[in-house]
């Protein structure tokens, strides 16, 4: 939990969802962004050599921003402090399907969020894909909350338009806890019989 100090960890870059302006992270952690526009900003973290760091805390003198930093376009923002972490959590569950059985070439995907959405540009924290047996595991993740989010995805034929799906299942979400290098057991129901009302 701490900003990058090596080599091979200088690599991420620090972006705002918002605008396109980003800035290399020092060896030292030190970054400056230029460019902001005035209004609410939120900052994400990117690798750009596929490192598994990610945004669990953001400061400014001290405190912690959960909600954006705002920016007046009147000073300099300065005694920003972010504190990236290796997340070694994970998430391995069971998906039971109840009420009938899934059409041939659905897929089940499963996205695990955090609680606290400090990243803004994507507050995906992992997903998987369900496998033939129900299994799935989410790995990299931060301690903290998270909301599954289960979800069925019809076939696509790419030769074919696309066609109005009836009888989609409703998601399924579902709360999790996620301790410090643990993995959490869950398992997570979908019932075929409650439709998404809003497809119809």
């Amino acid at each position: 939990h701490s900003p990058p100090a090596s080599p091979d960890e200088a690599g991420e870059h620090m972006g705002f969802a918002m605008a396109p302006v980003a800035s290399r992270i020092g060896i030292d952690g030190a970054f400056s962004i230029k460019g902001v526009r005035p209004g609410k900003v939120t900052i994400q973290a990117l690798s750009m050599t596929g490192g598994g760091l990610k945004i669990s805390r953001i400061e400014r003198g001290g405190v912690e921003m959960t909600d954006g930093i705002v920016v007046t376009g009147r000073e300099d923002i300065a005694g920003v402090r972010i504190v990236l972490g290796k997340g070694s959590g994970k998430i391995r569950g069971q998906v039971q399907v109840t009420g009938g059985a899934l059409p041939d070439g659905w897929r089940m995907m499963v996205t695990a969020r955090g609680e606290k959405n400090i990243v803004g540009f994507d507050s995906s924290a992992g997903y998987a894909e369900v496998d033939g047996k129900g299994r799935f595991v989410i790995e990299g993740l931060l301690p903290g909350e998270y909301e599954l989010m289960l979800s069925v995805q019809p076939e696509i034929n790419p030769n074919s338009p696309p066609q109005p799906v009836q009888n989609m299942p409703a998601p399924v979400t579902q709360k999790v806890v996620i301790t410090k290098g643990q993995e959490a057991q869950v398992t997570v129901t979908l019932d075929l019989s409650k439709k998404n009302r809003e497809e119809k």
